[in-house]
Order: C-alpha cells, then structure tokens, then sequence
C-alpha cells in the first residue's frame, strides 16, 4: 500500500503536490507570486479563493482537501497579499473591464467613472483569500502587522500562513528571503502596464473621483486598520478626500 506522500508524489497533476499555495484575492500580485514561487523551484497553487478553484478544477480535489493533506506529511506556506482598497478594484475592474462592460471602448472617461462607481465600486474585491484557509482550520485571524519585517506569520499544523503587502512588491524578495531562509528573485506577471489596455487604465485612475459616501467605508474596514499604520491610513483618506465627488 502506498502512503499519502508517495501517492502524492506519483500523481501527474502539480494540482495534489504543492509547497505554496499562493490564495490572494484578485488584483494583489498573485500572478506574481506564483510565477515567482514557480520559478524558484516551489510547486505551486494558486487561488482566488474556494470559488474560483472550484470554478478552474470542478473534477479535481478541493483546495482545502489539497492543503490539508500535503500538511500531513511536509511543512505548506499559505501566502496572501494586501492591497489597498480602492486601488485593488480599480485595478479588478479593468483586469476583466471587457467582461464587466464589453462596450467599454466607445465609450467616455465620464462614463466609465460612473458605471465603475455605481455598479462595481461596492462589490468589487471586498474578500481577503487567507481568512478564508484560516477560517477553515480554526486559525485566528490577523490582528496586527509587522512593518519593520513587512509581512505576519502564523504557523499551525504544518500550515504556515503569511501575509505581505503589495505595495512592498519591490522589496518582495528581500522579504520572501526573510520567510524562507534563502535567496528568491522575484518574477512579474500579469501586469497591467504590460496590457493593451494599460493607456485607458491610465487615464481612468488620473480623471477618477470617488463617491463621498464611500469614504466612511475605510474607516469600518478592519484590514485596512491591520495592515496600514495609523500614518498611512491618514494620509491614504486625505488623499481621496481631495478626490471626491459629492
């Protein structure tokens, strides 16, 4: 008979044998990190969230499943990347604009702003992926960040869960150096400056001005208070304040 490691090890699928599952909401660098993790001789999962690995991989095993059983016999890092909310669904809403609004091109700046603001600003990329593993297995949540290192851990069972900020991705490396004890070269994926549509994006995040009523929003947002230091978090409403629209 053989044992879950050696079945594991058999298995042609990279989906049943991972070292890094890469669960990160959209828009925050996941395509990065797995292709990073990937390159540097890690295999690798990534995931949206249970939905999304469910819509990719119906016939295949379940994400947690997967976790859970390569915990059993060998140490797994799940990893996820914070990004600062309303640059995060800007972001989404143009990674998928032509899904979200397939007459986008003819249409104005002005247009785009208000179909964003009404119909995707408040549904968009609202989910942080690790509470969601952490949930699962009974893990307290974060409550709290470390800057100076720029990333938190918690370690349970063989699951080693992180948590990195996406505006530190220039500094990944170093910091992915830190977590595992050896030199990790990072390497970009998905960009959007790299897109086609990178020159509306552009021009859409220049002219944009948010809707008042949406700042108290931040201030009821728990993991923008965890993962901003006070300074950060009065500069960020400050700076929107002066890009609002009533």
């Amino acid at each position: 008979m053989f044992s879950l490691k050696q079945l594991l090890q058999q298995t042609p699928k990279k989906n049943y044998n991972a070292d890094v599952v890469v669960y990160c909401g959209g828009k925050c660098g996941s395509s990065t990190l797995e292709a990073t993790f990937t390159k540097n001789g890690y295999k690798t999962i990534r995931a949206h969230g249970i939905k999304d690995w469910n819509t990719r991989f119906p016939n295949g095993p379940g994400i947690m499943s997967i976790i859970k059983d390569n915990s059993r016999w060998k140490k797994i890092y799940i990893i996820d990347a914070y990004r600062t909310p309303i640059e995060r669904k800007i972001s989404s809403f143009f990674q998928n604009i032509a899904k979200h609004v397939p007459e986008y091109a003819r249409l104005s700046l002005t247009e785009l702003i208000n179909i964003f603001n009404t119909r995707f600003l408040s549904t968009l990329e609202k989910h942080h992926s690790i509470d969601e593993v952490m949930h699962e297995f009974n893990v307290p949540l974060f409550t709290e960040f470390d800057f100076n290192n720029g990333y938190v851990m918690k370690e349970h069972n063989n699951m080693v869960f992180v948590k990195i900020l996406f505006r530190d991705i220039s500094k990944w490396g170093q910091i992915l150096c830190s977590i595992f004890g050896r030199n990790i070269p990072i390497h970009s994926d998905n960009i959007t400056v790299n897109k086609g549509i990178n020159t509306l994006y552009t021009a859409f995040k220049a002219a944009y001005r948010l809707p008042a009523s949406y700042l108290p929003t931040l201030d009821n947002d728990s993991h923008f208070h965890i993962y901003n230091t006070p300074d950060e978090q009065e500069k960020y409403i400050a700076y929107w304040k002066l890009k609002t629209k009533s």
